[in-house]
């Protein structure tokens, strides 16, 4: 779940940082890797300071679960009763109050706060080592001698829509393949 995090935050910060904020390089690494693609935005675009608002919220509630105890347990506690299916079931066939069977336990712990300070960094990281890979010194950057192999891979997923409801379906059933396969141990 860390490495997925971080992988996930650090394409959306990435995305975040080439489009809102205008950093990266200009162009590709090689030829090789040109795409015939034209600009997302026009350069002289302006954005909206309440365009930000969003993504300050969900910044804040994060820096507020990791450091919060109160709020993380909130979160927690409503967490837990939205997914009470039988408080639910009560509620609107009984027209009853729910009551949730289940009570938060407390999110604490030097790990925790390590883990939540250790995600964003290294996905802050990530994004920037991305946006900046020209700049970033030839060691540290995709080994140019895996990409040859690594073509077919790459030629599995085109970005059209129907491959990434592919890949999500073969991923589904590849998961509930190994909950079956453990649940039969």
């Amino acid at each position: 779940f860390l490495i997925a995090g971080v992988l996930t935050g650090a394409a959306v910060l990435r995305a975040g940082f080439r489009i809102f904020v205008g950093l990266g390089d200009s162009g590709p690494v090689d030829e090789s890797a040109k795409v015939d693609e034209g600009p997302e935005t026009r350069e002289e675009q302006n954005i909206y300071w309440f365009l930000f608002v969003p993504a300050l919220v969900c910044l804040g509630s994060a820096v507020a679960l990791a450091f919060w105890p109160a709020f993380a347990n909130g979160v927690h506690s409503c967490a837990i009763r939205f997914m009470d299916f039988r408080s639910y079931a009560h509620a609107v066939y009984q027209r009853a109050t729910p009551q949730s069977l289940l009570a938060a336990p407390q999110l604490h712990g030097g790990l925790a706060v390590l883990l939540a300070v250790l995600r964003p960094l290294l996905a802050a990281g990530i994004a920037l080592w991305a946006v900046y890979r020209i700049r970033v010194p030839r060691a540290l950057r995709w080994p140019s001698h895996l990409e040859g192999p690594l073509r077919p891979l790459r030629e599995l997923q085109s970005g059209h829509p129907g491959d990434y409801v592919a890949w999500l379906t073969v991923g589904f059933a590849a998961l509930g393949g190994v909950a079956f396969w453990l649940g039969l141990r």
